[in-house]
C-alpha cells in the first residue's frame, strides 16, 4: 500500500511493519526476530513506537501511532515437566534470545486462576482479571498481556482460517493449547500454564503426561 508509510523510534529497532491493502483499508503485520534468530538479532527487540502516515495528493498526514513494549519468541519445542521447562527456557531464552525469559501470567493474560486445595474448595490465587466475575479467561485490553491485547493465537488448522497465520504457535496448537509460565498457584505436582486461545490460567499435573509449549519474552 504505497500511500501508507511508517516511522519507527528508535530507527535501529529490529521490529518492523509490513503494510499491505488497497483502497481505504490497510493491513499492518508486525515482524521481528523469531525462533532461530541470532542473539544479535534478538537483542534489537527494544520498546518501539510506530507512527503511520498517509500521503494523499502530496500531503503527508499522521494517521495512527502505537508503542510495542514487549516481543515474544515461541520455541518449536514442547516440554512435559515444569522443571524441564524452567531449565529449557533458561537455556533457550537466555542463550539464544539475548536475555529473554519465561513469561509471567501478567505477560500473557489478565484472566484469573485458582488452586483447588484439599478440604477448602477452590481458592482464587491469581486475580489479575478485569471485572468481578472471577473468570479464567482474558478481558480484551491494551496492556493486559499478549493474548488479552492481541486475541486468540491458536492455529486452527482444519477448523477454519488461522487468527494469526505464519506464527510459530502451530506446535503448541497440536497439544494442550497452552504455554508454561514462571508463576506457581498451587502445590506440587500442579504447575501453571496459560492457554493461547482465550488466555485461560490453568494447572498442569506433571505426574501425568501434560505437555505445554515454551515461549520467551523480552525482559
Amino acid at each position: 500500500m504505497s500511500n501508507v508509510t511508517y516511522e519507527a523510534e528508535p530507527a535501529s529497532s529490529g521490529l518492523h511493519l509490513d503494510i499491505t491493502g488497497s483502497g481505504n483499508v490497510a493491513k499492518v503485520t508486525l515482524t521481528g526476530p523469531r525462533n532461530g534468530a541470532t542473539p544479535a538479532e534478538a537483542a534489537t527487540t527494544v520498546p518501539t513506537t510506530f507512527t503511520l502516515y498517509a500521503t494523499v495528493n502530496g500531503t503527508r498526514t499522521k494517521i495512527y501511532s502505537f508503542k510495542l513494549n514487549k516481543w515474544f519468541i515461541v520455541s518449536p519445542d514442547i516440554t512435559n515437566e515444569y522443571g524441564t521447562a524452567i531449565s529449557y527456557n533458561a537455556n533457550y531464552c537466555s542463550r539464544y534470545c539475548a536475555g529473554y525469559r519465561l513469561p509471567h501470567i501478567a505477560d500473557l493474560t489478565n484472566g484469573n486462576g485458582y488452586c483447588a486445595t484439599m478440604g477448602s474448595g477452590s481458592k482464587w490465587t491469581w486475580t489479575g482479571s478485569l471485572g468481578s466475575n472471577g473468570t479464567w479467561y482474558y478481558t480484551r485490553q491494551i496492556g493486559g498481556g499478549l493474548f488479552a491485547e492481541w486475541g486468540n493465537m491458536m492455529i486452527r488448522e482444519v477448523e477454519g482460517p488461522d487468527y494469526y497465520p505464519n506464527t510459530d504457535f502451530s506446535k503448541v496448537r497440536l497439544l494442550n493449547y497452552g504455554v508454561w509460565v514462571d508463576d506457581r498457584l498451587c502445590f506440587t505436582p500442579y504447575y501453571t500454564n496459560v492457554g493461547i486461545s482465550v488466555g485461560k490460567v490453568g494447572l498442569s499435573n506433571v505426574a501425568i503426561s501434560n505437555f505445554q509449549g515454551n515461549i520467551c519474552v523480552t525482559p
